[in-house]
């Protein structure tokens, strides 16, 4: 498939949009990218101090082969950045996945599939404890460690592909107003021909691919697919004198029995900081305008409202898992919070298609929590998609409707409890720790 002369613009300068923008470049496409913001986009959900990186996914074959190729270019990826910025984007200390009780299906059959010198497995606390003593007060009993696995430096790793982006010559428009979306463009016929940006600018281009994150459902007729959900992230402080204990030397990333609590915490970073996040359900956001209640859930960001910090219910649920796994940090001041805005699907994969009934018109979204590993490779994902190559992976991918019975609980908003506007967010003294520290 001849592409000489084609022309593209990417509405989102995040994981996808600029993965996809480079090798669409790269086969000869003529790239623009939009952005409402500098990229990082500050309230992007990639635009954090770290992600995890780990092959794991329970056996699924496409996602695991995906991270398996992934992993080596994260490891080609640390030559440039540390040549470039004196910075590792991967860190590859391992991840542990361990259980308050025996190891459940996902454990065993990521252990199974995985290359046997990937993991090692723990039978027992003891095990556990031995192995790192920082958690021999958790109440762990099972697990293993995925070698192959670690945290990444997400923003690192965003400014990497922005820089390269620029080198190659794809032209970047980013601003409230100039990379803002305002509509599409339209033929005669209905074809998508480009966008209109909020300064009034027309864009017009050959295929257009919106890869707007979390904002994607307010943008593109999901059919309800997806939602754009928020998730408590919270970072403390560790005191120099215990930062040993929770190096990425002493513990690794750590997901504690993630399918049950969906708790999982990182080893500092060169600040000193522990961040913890929750995977779960998250909250949904249903902005007023105009006295009605918008349809789809958006995200509720501190650029948009600066004095946010997150959920007091959360706060209270953070503190738990904290008591119970890192006790002698639970004195501690939480030092920043934040709501990441997933772009979550109805079964947790991702969209990378043509969009069904809208001829020029492309989506490449849906990174439901777990998208930033792939940065490396996702772009020749969606231009094999783009170009309509068939495999195990674009398939997967590909614009899907679920049944009612298929719909997963989140998307459908029944549930009035994880509605942001129903949940107090924490006072600045409602995140300070449970007495002052002596540490």
């Amino acid at each position: 498939m001849s592409t000489t002369g084609k022309s593209v613009l990417i509405l989102g300068g995040g994981c996808f949009g600029l993965s996809a923008g480079i090798e669409l470049k790269n086969r000869g496409w003529n790239v623009t990218i939009l952005d409402r913001q500098s990229i990082p986009a500050s309230d992007a959900a990639s635009t954090d101090i770290n992600k995890a990186f780990r092959p794991d996914y329970g056996g699924d074959e496409v996602y695991q082969s995906l991270c398996l190729k992934a992993h080596k270019r994260w490891r080609q990826w640390n030559e440039e950045t540390m040549a470039l910025y004196q910075e590792k984007v991967f860190h590859e200390c391992g991840a542990l996945f361990l259980c308050y009780d025996k190891m459940g299906d996902f454990e065993r059959n990521t252990i199974a599939t995985l290359p046997e010198d990937a993991t090692q497995t723990f039978k027992t606390s003891e095990e556990i404890a031995a192995a790192y003593p920082t958690l021999k007060d958790s109440g762990f009993k099972e697990g293993y460690l995925s070698k192959r696995a670690g945290w990444l430096n997400s923003k690192l790793g965003i400014q990497y592909l922005c820089d390269k982006a620029k080198k190659m010559g794809i032209k970047l428009v980013e601003g409230e107003t100039v990379g803002m979306f305002k509509h599409f463009l339209k033929d005669r016929m209905g074809n998508i021909k480009g966008l209109v940006t909020l300064d009034g600018t027309e864009h017009r281009a050959d295929l257009t691919i919106v890869a707007s994150g979390a904002w994607t459902p307010a943008i593109v007729d999901m059919k309800g697919m997806m939602q754009a959900t928020g998730h408590a992230v919270f970072q403390v402080n560790v005191p120099p004198a215990l930062r040993h204990k929770y190096s990425d030397t002493a513990l690794p990333v750590m997901f504690a029995d993630i399918l049950q609590s969906g708790y999982y915490s990182f080893p500092i970073n060169k600040d000193g900081n522990l961040k913890v996040a929750c995977h779960g359900q998250g909250y949904l956001n249903f902005p007023k305008t105009s006295n009605q209640e918008a349809s789809i859930s958006h995200p509720r960001t501190l650029v948009t409202s600066p004095e946010d910090t997150v959920p007091i219910d959360s706060v209270r649920k953070y503190r738990t898992f904290l008591r119970n796994t890192y006790p002698e940090l639970r004195h501690l001041n939480i030092a920043s919070t934040r709501l990441c805005w997933y772009t979550d699907s109805w079964d947790g994969n991702f969209y990378i298609d043509h969009v069904s009934g809208q001829p020029g018109l492309f989506v490449a979204t849906g990174g439901s929590g777990h998208g930033y590993k792939f940065l490396p490779v996702l772009g020749e994902v969606i231009a094999d998609a783009v170009e309509k190559k068939s495999s195990k992976i674009t398939d997967k991918f590909r614009w899907r409707i679920p049944s009612a019975s298929q719909t997963r609980d989140i998307l459908r908003c029944n549930d009035g409890s994880i509605m942001l506007d129903d949940h107090p967010m924490a006072t600045a003294k409602e995140l300070e720790g449970d007495k002052p520290s002596k540490l």
